[in-house]
């Protein structure tokens, strides 16, 4: 008895405390988090990591958001004539053997219509579709938002 006990310790420390990934094939999602925001917020933006260890490209085209009525699109920012913009972007590629990160000030997911804006603590879950490898289901983690320039790097998780 006392051995089965050491194992499951064993076993239970073993795993990462920020296991936050998921794979789908060649793929890896790597941390899905949205950033806590005022009391009257109806949209959030989620990031994460995509890595593509294949060697076929593969693109992000949908994610359906479990949230209520909420919605998730595909969105990038950009400088237009000294202008912060942003806009639809529809997919998002993972080129083979490389990574896409969607991040403040680039591509993200815009999700829209939530019931409530997202607290720290909690989570949204959503479906990742690719054009070639199919659907994942992922929870975006919600969490403080970093001081100004003090973006987290997620890529070691």
């Amino acid at each position: 008895m006392t051995r089965h006990l050491l194992a499951a310790a064993l076993l239970f420390f073993a795993l990462p405390a920020t296991a936050h990934d998921y794979a789908l094939g060649a793929l890896r999602v790597d941390h899905p988090v949205v950033y806590a925001a005022p009391p009257t917020a109806r949209a959030a933006a989620g990031y994460m990591t995509i890595a593509n260890s294949g060697d076929t490209p593969d693109r992000l085209t949908g994610i359906a958001i479990d949230a209520g009525d909420a919605r998730a699109e595909i969105h990038r920012s950009a400088m237009r004539d000294g202008v912060m913009t942003m806009e639809e972007a529809g997919a998002v590629e993972i080129p083979a053997g490389g990574e896409a990160a969607l991040a403040p000030g680039g591509y993200h997911v815009m999700i829209l219509g939530l019931p409530a804006a997202p607290r720290e603590g909690e989570t949204i879950d959503a479906t990742l579709t690719f054009e070639r490898a199919g659907k994942v289901d992922v929870t975006f983690h919600v969490e403080a938002r970093p001081a100004a320039g003090q973006e987290q790097d997620h890529s070691r998780h």
